[in-house]
């Protein structure tokens, strides 16, 4: 594939779900979204985690540290894909048939159903993520700038979002590591979607990811791992004051990042499947909201995953 194929394929992707300009010139082309979605879900994760760091270091609150990092993440990528959640709660919901659900998702104004969908499930996504940073237990009382602290105010540990980096256990790099996963489970399980069902009109996003194949998708999805994995866990082992690293823990970190790609990949397909066969069934094919409903779905499905098997004692 010549290179500048490849660079108009992942820039046209990473435009259709990224509201802030590509400051690069691009010819649109979108004929592998299957492969390059699962690959915009790298600038989701840092950006998450680093909204995250930085509210926490300002506001000194992990409530309103999550909130804000939610409100950056859905205003630079996820408010697309979350209004392909209210047209389709609006739309399979109430008891239609086929052609007032298509009305129903062209129409712009929002319904009572997607509403009520869209309180639940924000509600429901950062309450699970303050849920598993609860269970890490990466927030200290005397982590800034208390008397009762090793460290003093002007340490750098000292001004660290969470605890400090010398303070980070094993549960706590794996369980940020599999955390900051999450966009690429909604990403996989959208990307699946035109692999394995067909388009429902001729026109329209869904109709320009006709002939993706699963295969690409997984193999998109393999490639942002791989990558996620490097760059997350060479930052959390890698620094000097990261968690000290030897080759008994390689068993130990092999089989979580396995763990992590299971859950995954699972979320995924479930979600992908799920949404793939009811807009089948009640459309005809998949739309671009299925795919929006896919992503936002496939998010929450992973850390509720992640959040039971943790709270469970059964990772780490």
């Amino acid at each position: 594939m010549p290179k500048k194929n490849i660079k108009d394929q992942f820039l046209s992707t990473l435009s259709l779900v990224c509201r802030i300009p590509i400051p690069f010139s691009f010819t649109f082309n979108v004929k592998r979204l299957d492969l390059w979605l699962p690959l915009t879900s790298l600038f989701q994760s840092v950006l998450f985690g680093l909204s995250l760091a930085l509210f926490f270091l300002l506001f000194r609150s992990l409530e309103l540290a999550v909130l804000s990092a939610f409100a950056v993440f859905y205003g630079v990528f996820n408010l697309f894909h979350f209004d392909g959640l209210l047209d389709t709660a609006d739309a399979f919901l109430g008891a239609f048939e086929r052609e007032k659900r298509q009305e129903i998702l062209k129409d712009p104004r929002l319904g009572v159903y997607a509403v009520f969908a869209g309180i639940i499930y924000m509600a429901a996504k950062i309450l699970v993520l303050l849920s598993i940073l609860n269970l890490l237990n990466l927030c200290s009382p005397y982590s800034f700038y208390s008397p009762y602290s090793s460290y003093s105010s002007y340490s750098l540990h000292a001004a660290l979002p969470f605890q400090s980096l010398k303070a980070l256990s094993y549960r706590n790099v794996m369980g940020l590591y599999m955390l900051f996963l999450f966009p690429l489970a909604g990403k996989t399980g959208a990307a699946l979607i035109p692999g394995l069902f067909l388009p429902a009109r001729a026109e329209g996003l869904g109709a320009l990811a006709k002939g993706s194949k699963a295969g690409f998708s997984l193999l998109g999805s393999g490639l942002s791992f791989l990558l996620y994995s490097l760059v997350c866990l060479g930052t959390f082992l890698g620094l000097p004051f990261g968690l000290p690293m030897s080759w008994d823990m390689l068993r130990p970190i092999s089989l979580d990042i396995l763990l992590a790609l299971a859950i995954m990949v699972c979320s995924a397909v479930i979600v992908g499947l799920y949404i793939g066969r009811l807009y089948q069934k009640g459309l005809g094919g998949y739309t671009g909201d299925s795919l929006g409903a896919a992503i936002e779905l496939g998010e929450l499905l992973y850390l509720l995953i992640l959040y039971v098997l943790m709270q469970r004692g059964m990772l780490f």
